[in-house]
């Protein structure tokens, strides 16, 4: 689920897949004007982060570093 192909399956309201166990799961949800892309694991009903841009700015989020908006 996570790699370098397209990504399958593709969550959406009407998406029914289920993870069970443990998963990596590439996300990326983005909006007009926003994007954000990480890998993840989910294992037993826990969400973790596994990728952080030290080169980004992030925000402390319910511990998790999160990526903020970059101001140039």
């Amino acid at each position: 689920m996570a790699g370098y192909d397209g990504r399958d399956p593709r969550a959406t309201p009407q998406s029914t897949d289920q993870f069970t166990g443990r998963a990596f799961v590439a996300w990326n949800p983005s909006a007009p004007g926003a994007k954000i892309e990480d890998t993840v694991t989910i294992a037993h009903g826990t969400v973790t982060t596994l990728t952080v841009d030290e080169r980004w700015p992030t925000v402390h989020v319910r511990g998790l570093d999160r990526p903020t908006v970059l101001e140039l």
